[in-house]
């Protein structure tokens, strides 16, 4: 079974964590204040693999933009990102 992480797009309101960021590095705790992770997010179409294990984040108010030759995967990774597609691998969140 492949988690594409769409799932917790949904449920992520309907949960409430009674964690305590103070007990946090403080590398933890830069990661979990991003607005946008994408972790080892894999899309294969066929026997073509589209995105390989593609890792990022972005911070609330960072514009961001993807550079890379024909064919290299930028458009997939959109299309995964706001939901056109679905990951073959990997976890993507969106504000959380």
């Amino acid at each position: 079974m492949n988690d594409s992480g769409l799932l917790r797009f949904s449920f992520l309101n309907f949960y409430k964590s009674n964690f305590d960021e103070n007990t946090l590095d403080d590398d933890v705790l830069a990661e979990r204040h991003r607005i946008l992770n994408l972790n080892h997010l894999q899309k294969t179409e066929n026997t073509m693999l589209a995105v390989n294990h593609f890792i990022f984040g972005a911070k609330r108010d960072e514009a961001f933009g993807l550079l890379g030759y024909n064919g290299a995967g930028k458009t997939t990774t959109f299309r995964i990102i706001v939901g056109d597609e679905i990951a073959t691998h990997g976890t993507g969140y969106i504000d959380g």
